[in-house]
């Protein structure tokens, strides 16, 4: 018989995360949905309601560890543990410049990162007193190496895969399971910025799943789809002068992120 387990999934108004408050929510878990878009929760979590009563919208800013510290605080409350956690917040800016722009940069890290890492602060200590627990960072195949006008997004995930590896590596030992999950372009609302033409674009409901059954597993790393994820280890080994041909063939326009 399959466990019932708590989930709470960050940046759950839209796109991936909320795509995986349903998939959960559908398959009988208790779902926790952490966004700052109140309304949009409440909307989501009616709909989920019709087939799960256990679904919990929650106001939540990712870029505020007193927020995050509190909604964990309330789901723990209310449910008693925590068994999978999912920093799924992110962004991705757009500057009208193609060098480093400062405010853009740190807006980024603020949820792309920090925003995993008040998640995981705050459930840690929850999971270590069970003796169980999943952390789950969604990052991206962006991470792997630097792409054209994408350096804040780029950074911020590889700094995500990185520190979410480390911490797979120190939480072994409490029993804690640590899962990277890295997409290439699926149809969501940050993609939608997007004015090129994205290879091996997955829809919402196929990436979705994916994932989800990806985290069912316990798989420690998912990198997909699959063409793209090759692609995206060949460029990691590539040298340099080989690499910069190659990506300067890649026109990464996007719509420009006001300021």
């Amino acid at each position: 018989m399959k466990r019932t387990k708590t989930v709470v999934i960050t940046g759950a108004s839209s796109g991936i995360g909320m795509k995986l408050a349903e998939l959960y929510a559908r398959d009988g878990h208790r779902v926790a949905m952490l966004a700052r878009r109140i309304d949009q929760l409440e909307k989501l979590a009616d709909s989920f309601r019709a087939f799960n009563p256990n679904v919990l919208p929650i106001e939540c800013d990712v870029t505020s560890t007193q927020s995050v510290t509190a909604a964990i605080a309330k789901c723990v409350s209310i449910w008693g543990k925590i068994d999978i956690a999912i920093a799924n917040a992110g962004v991705s800016l757009v500057a009208s410049k193609e060098f480093i722009y400062l405010d853009h940069i740190e807006r980024t890290y603020q949820v792309n990162v920090f925003g995993a890492v008040r998640l995981f602060e705050a459930v840690i200590p929850v999971m270590r007193d069970h003796g169980s627990g999943q952390l789950v960072s969604i990052a991206s195949l962006a991470g792997f190496r630097g792409a054209p006008k994408a350096g804040s997004y780029c950074s911020s995930k590889a700094a995500l895969i990185a520190l979410t590896e480390s911490l797979r590596l120190d939480l072994k030992e409490h029993h804690i399971k640590v899962t990277i999950i890295n997409p290439g372009f699926i149809v969501t609302p940050i993609t939608d910025q997007n004015l090129f033409k994205m290879p091996f674009l997955l829809s919402l409901e196929d990436g979705g799943e994916r994932i989800y059954q990806a985290i069912g597993r316990g798989l420690p790393v998912y990198s997909f789809p699959m063409p793209m994820a090759v692609l995206a280890r060949i460029g990691m080994v590539l040298p340099v002068w080989l690499y910069d041909k190659i990506i300067s063939l890649f026109k990464n326009d996007k719509q420009v992120t006001p300021h």
